[in-house]
């Protein structure tokens, strides 16, 4: 499990109270990776090279009810290959390598999503992620 962990750099959540809206609300969740950099924290047995991945994760409303901007990043270990991997594609071609693409993700994706739905409770706005309910 390289990803170390998700620190949240910014937390940005408005609702536009001038908007009320009638009928559905179509709500668009996107990410974006903005950054790659090597970078050196304190582990247990001392100083351990990571590769820091800046993100933001927007969710726009339609009609414009509201609006949740979050910034972070990933702190991805793996094997020093892996790493090095990371910054040159990223270096080369603005993009994460397949062989970690999907952990990346997955991981800034469930976390902004936690988030993004306490923020959406908080100020009254729907959630980001539409939860379904069945009837019996």
């Amino acid at each position: 499990m390289p990803v170390l962990g998700i620190r949240m750099n910014k937390i940005e959540a408005t609702r536009n109270e001038e908007i009320a809206p009638e009928g559905p609300v179509r709500i668009a969740p996107s990410q974006k990776i903005v950054d790659i950099k090597e970078n050196q924290i304190n582990g247990i047995s001392g100083k351990v090279k990571v590769a820091e991945i800046d993100f933001e994760f927007n969710t726009n409303y339609d009609p414009a009810v509201g609006e949740i901007k979050l910034s972070g990043t990933v702190i991805y270990q793996g094997t020093e290959n892996v790493r090095k991997e990371i910054i040159k594609t990223w270096k080369d071609s603005k993009k994460i390598p397949k062989i970690v693409e999907r952990e990346i993700v997955t991981s800034l994706t469930s976390r902004a999503f936690l988030v993004a739905i306490n923020c959406a409770r908080e100020i009254g706005i729907p959630s980001p992620m539409p939860f379904k309910f069945t009837e019996k």
